[in-house]
């Protein structure tokens, strides 16, 4: 039975198949008529409304129009999930299966009927986008009969479908360099022009320009590798039709011919007298719009700069580039620049830009890298190398990159339950994982745009890769603004100049303005020297400004296109305004948008980051469908470069070009429209999202932040902070749980002891994140509403939060006085604090204050209520320093007991900061018995590389001081003097102040040793005039001692003797008297 579609075509047989489609005969079940039908299910094509749309308004566009040399469009159906696109039969064959039938002069003739069919049609404004040998059938009973078929196909086609292990190279042996998707480039007629070179090219030669059954070399190749010439494969080809195929396939649309109006023109003056081997081409060519996204100019030496960079990278040496400048001077457009430049068939290039609605997303930069190479780059080999060195990892990866458990299910470990262990292995398992990455053939190159807008752990996790990467080939190339509040956000960056190669941008030197214009205008455009002086002068070389300025020139007719030459009106010029404010001239941009156009413009820049067609529609919602009319708005603005397609992502997913476009038009929108789309947002979001609320929760808590909606903004913001910890975020988990706090603070009526408790939490955040004072202002709120609340155990709590923060800022006399009263508070309530935290931090304190006695109970205790399974640090902690307490009180075998414990512990440690404090305290315990100098040095050794991995400044500058007590001993003075110097230089940068006295009281002993005793005796003298403010006394008695020696020396033994009796006395006073330690202090 024949099948019959929508009782209007009947089929006859199949006749043909593609990736995408099915072709039949059919017939008019009324006329009788041939047709030929292309059959499509399109269920899993991205954005399918804008695609069908977008085919929907093609086919309708065409089938109005009649050329000899296209196909004719007869109708569009639908059946179920079947669509039908139904053209006139044509019987022919296309170029590929009959390429040796033509002479070279009839080739010509039918490249030439390509050309003045593709004229025709861009003229319609309709681009095919998918030309090639498949898509232009010639007449197998005329030769000279040609059709081009398959006219808006393209939208129909799945670009990350190409990127499947089974996927056919098919037309990308013939698109464009910016069709890959890989560049930020307009998709045009001159992209058509490229793909008609490319079907040129083949059908002189019998080969396309490129060839490759990978699509990544096949990219590759046409992004950066020079075509040879057609000749070299075909001798009749003479070589004026070698070079108007070489300029079809220019790389830059600018450099292309520009019209095939153009083309046709040269190819009919080739045919008219074939004897001609050369002329000037191009000559005809039509310039028909100004080209605002160019080929980069003047910036030569940033290129080779970064590409010596990149030649370390390939050689296995990973690094980090910063490009930074103010707005407007081409970051990005750098970084583009760059990535053409350096792709090769071993090079992938990753990209992400951040923006100000993702500025509070856990890792989102990180999270987009990872989902785009898994979904891109993943091979079996890649796979196996990232379990070979992150496979231990993996697990905890899952929680902030779930897509992991996926792509490696039913094999990963069974995740780790300890938190503190997980957090721990976070970053050392990305660092794996990219290590992994990078280990392979290719280079990586990751380059994350307008970082500044990045959350604050993306950037600690950028600076920790920068300094703890080795032998890998991984470049990340980062852009950055450098006004004042974007330079604050990358400081840690930019304080890094060994691990970060930072690079300034200028504007561009005046002698480049020639080459920018022209370039932006295309060929015929030489102007007068003081004009380009007029340009650089108005925009300061700044390339943001010398697009607009031009384009504005132009729009308001003071530059004109005549007769194909560009020409200025001086009378014009002489008036003209020069834009140099970035805001002002996005406004400008935007007057030319009707009141409806800047509606929906308006809508999408609530959206955030990235939207599309389909969303834009969904938040206008009652407001009727307006599918057909938001495309238009946005192909409008895609011209105009307020917006662009996103590279490399799925179809159809659009942002804006600058950031100030988004402030000005969320500017347009009233409070109530604001506040409607905002909620619209969060609502889709919350029913898209709905079964996996968590993969979504940062979004909808940014939209409804921007509501009134304060209780859903509540849940969600309440519900980001538990995920920003369940992702280690500390950064942000702070921000979410300050908007949760200042919720409950509002509502004076609701204020209870869970606010006090998220108070409590915030407080203790903050401490960790180093951010005291901040922490201070939180508790002093909580402080406020504890008294009225009537419950002591919240007296005790806040007094242990109070006293952390002033441990953490070495102010032992507040911490001591904090802790104290919440021991006796929790004493009068019967209740026994039963965290190890409190008596460690209180025995530190006490310890730091030479109150040793005091000290090791404190530390007993904490050892008491403490176990490696959950509290690991403290253990550790308390064991280290419970034996410096023991040994200074002559307690040595109970010394050597917390040592031993320490030792046994420390194979077993994974978290970094952990395994710091374990080296730390057993090294300090070697130099100081004396047991063991060689392994007091190498403890704190380790100490100082992993705390410089970890970018952990405090136990970097407390390993020198070990460091330099061994070199002390040894005698090694220079290099002794040397760690002090290091250690005293992160002191003063970075304001680390903790036991700074025992680093002058080592400098003291250092100089004494050298016989430099006017100087040991001015540190000694300088310190003990404040001795009452050295809490711990063994650097006062090392000052006595330095002092002592002096005066002995200079022959005032007497004197000598008088501090000496001091110092026995402070022995006495601590019960420091007890031991030997003396012998080490007073080694001469």
């Amino acid at each position: 039975m024949k099948k019959v579609i929508k009782n209007r075509y009947e089929i006859i047989k199949k006749i043909g198949s593609g990736s995408m489609s099915e072709v039949f005969l059919a017939k008019s079940t009324s006329t009788g008529e041939p047709f030929t039908l292309k059959k499509f299910r399109l269920t899993n094509i991205e954005n399918r409304d804008e695609a069908l749309m977008r085919f929907n308004r093609e086919v309708h566009i065409i089938s109005g129009l009649s050329h000899p040399h296209i196909i004719q469009l007869m109708d569009f159906l639908r059946e179920g999930e079947d669509y039908y696109l139904v053209t006139e039969y044509f019987e022919g064959k296309n170029l590929r299966e009959q390429p040796d039938i033509f002479s070279l002069n009839e080739k010509i003739a039918l490249i030439k009927k390509c050309s003045d069919a593709m004229a025709y049609i861009h003229n319609k404004g309709i681009i095919h986008r998918d030309l090639k040998p498949d898509n232009i059938l010639v007449g197998s009973k005329d030769k000279n009969e040609l059709k081009i078929i398959d006219f808006g196909l393209a939208y129909l086609a799945n670009l990350n479908d190409v990127f499947k292990k089974d996927a056919i190279v098919g037309s990308f042996s013939y698109i464009s360099p910016e069709q890959t998707g890989f560049l930020k480039r307009d998709i045009d007629k001159r992209s058509d022009l490229y793909s008609l070179g490319a079907t040129f090219y083949e059908f002189l030669t019998g080969r396309p320009p490129f060839h490759s059954d990978d699509i990544g070399k096949l990219i590759y190749r046409h992004i950066a590798k020079r075509p040879i010439r057609p000749s070299a494969y075909n001798e009749e080809i003479p070589p004026v039709i070698d070079e108007i195929v070489l300029k079809l396939l220019k790389k830059e649309p600018e450099e292309r011919y520009q019209s095939c109006e153009g083309l046709s023109a040269d190819l009919e003056k080739y045919l008219e007298s074939p004897h001609l081997q050369q002329f000037e081409i191009a000559q005809s060519d039509v310039i028909t719009r100004l080209n605002s996204n160019i080929k980069i100019v003047g910036r030569d030496d940033v290129i080779n700069k970064l590409k010596d960079i990149h030649a370390d990278v390939s050689l296995g040496m990973p690094k980090t580039a910063l490009l930074f400048s103010k707005a407007g001077y081409g970051k990005s457009k750098l970084a583009e620049s760059f990535k053409q430049e350096i792709i090769t068939e071993n090079t992938q290039a990753l990209h992400y830009k951040c923006t100000a609605a993702t500025t509070n997303i856990p890792y989102a930069p990180f999270i987009s890298i990872m989902d785009d190479y898994f979904n891109k780059s993943l091979t079996v080999e890649i796979q196996e190398r990232i379990l070979k060195y992150a496979g231990d990892y993996l697990p905890t990866l899952t929680d902030i990159y779930p897509g992991i458990k996926d792509i490696f299910r039913g094999i990963l470990a069974n995740p780790e339950n300890n938190q503190e262990k997980k957090k721990a292995k976070l970053f050392t398992g990305i660092l794996k994982l990219f290590y992994a990455l990078g280990m392979g053939k290719h280079d990586t190159i990751i380059i994350l745009d307008d970082i500044h807008h990045a959350d604050t752990d993306s950037l600690e996790l950028l600076s920790y890769l920068s300094h703890n990467l080795k032998n890998c080939r991984i470049m990340f190339l980062l852009c950055a603004g450098m006004d004042d509040n974007e330079k604050d956000r990358i400081t840690l960056l930019l304080e890094e100049p060994i691990s970060v190669e930072i690079i300034e941008l200028k504007g561009l030197k005046k002698e480049y303005i020639p080459e920018f214009v022209s370039r932006l205008l295309g060929r015929n455009s030489l102007f007068e020297e003081s004009f380009y002086s007029l340009v650089y002068e108005n925009s300061l070389g700044v390339p943001f400004f010398i697009i607009e300025n031009i384009k504005s020139l132009y729009e308001s007719g003071v530059l004109k296109l005549r007769d194909n030459f560009w020409k200025l009106d001086k009378a014009g010029l002489s008036s003209f305004h020069f834009e140099t404010n970035i805001y002002n001239a996005m406004i400008k941009r935007l007057s030319y948008l009707n009141p409806d156009e800047l509606k929906i413009l308006s809508v999408a820049a609530l959206i955030g980051k990235e939207f599309s067609v389909e969303i834009i529609n969904q938040l206008l919602g009652e407001d009727t469908d307006q599918l057909d009319t938001i495309i238009s708005i946005i192909d409008k603005c895609q011209n105009d470069r307020l917006i662009e397609e996103i590279p490399g992502k799925s179809k159809h997913i659009y942002t804006f070009a600058h950031d100030k476009i988004i402030e000005a038009l969320e500017k347009m929108l009233s409070a109530e429209e604001k506040e409607k789309y905002h909620v619209a947002c969060a609502e889709n979001l919350e029913k898209k999202h709905q079964s996996e609320i968590e993969n979504a929760v940062f979004n909808i808590a940014y939209y409804y932040n921007k509501t009134q909606n304060k209780q859903k903004a509540l849940y969600y913001n309440e519900l980001a902070y538990q995920t920003a910890l369940k992702m280690y975020s500390t950064g942000e988990a702070i921000y979410y749980l300050k908007l949760v706090a200042e919720h409950y603070l509002q509502d004076k009526q609701k204020i209870n002891e869970d606010t006090v408790y998220q108070l409590f939490n915030l407080a203790t955040l903050l401490q960790l994140s180093g951010k005291i004072n901040e922490s201070f202002e939180y508790l002093n709120k909580a402080a406020e509403i504890v008294p009225a609340l009537e419950n002591r155990k919240l007296d005790i709590e806040i007094n242990l939060r109070y006293g952390t923060g002033y441990y953490y800022l070495n102010d032992q006399i507040n911490a001591y006085l904090y802790y104290d009263k919440a021991m006796r508070l929790a004493g009068e309530q019967g209740v026994e604090v039963r965290l190890p935290m409190p008596y460690v931090l209180m025995g530190s304190t006490l310890f730091f204050s030479t109150q040793l006695d005091k000290a090791g109970e404190y530390f007993n205790r904490a050892i008491r209520y403490s176990n490696k399974e959950n509290f690991l640090r403290e253990v550790v902690i308390a064991n280290g320093l419970n034996s410096w307490c023991n040994l200074y009180l002559g307690r040595f075998e109970e010394a050597i007991k917390n040592n031993e414990l320490l030792e046994k512990l420390i194979p077993d440690i994974e978290d970094p900061m952990i395994q710091i404090q374990a080296y730390h305290c057993s090294s300090v315990f070697y130099i100081t018995s004396g047991i063991d100098y060689k392994t007091a040095y190498s403890y704190s050794k380790k100490t100082y590389e992993i705390s410089k991995k970890a970018n952990q400044l405090v136990f970097t500058y407390s390993s020198l001081i070990t460091m330099a007590y061994c070199h002390l001993v040894w005698g090694e003075l220079d290099k002794a003097l040397d760690v002090i110097q290091e250690g005293l230089e992160i002191s003063s940068k970075h304001h680390v102040f903790i036991g700074v006295e025992n680093y002058y009281a080592c400098l003291s002993l250092i100089y004494l040793s050298k016989g430099d005793y006017d100087q040991a005796n001015k540190i000694a003298e300088e310190y003990l005039a404040k001795k009452d403010t050295i809490t711990f006394k063994l650097s006062v008695i090392q000052f006595i001692y330095v002092h002592a020696a002096y005066l002995y020396i200079n022959d005032f033994p007497e004197e000598a003797l008088s501090y000496l009796d001091e110092a026995v006395k402070i022995y006495r006073d601590t019960g420091l008297l007890n031991n030997n330690i003396a012998n080490f202090y007073f080694r001469s």
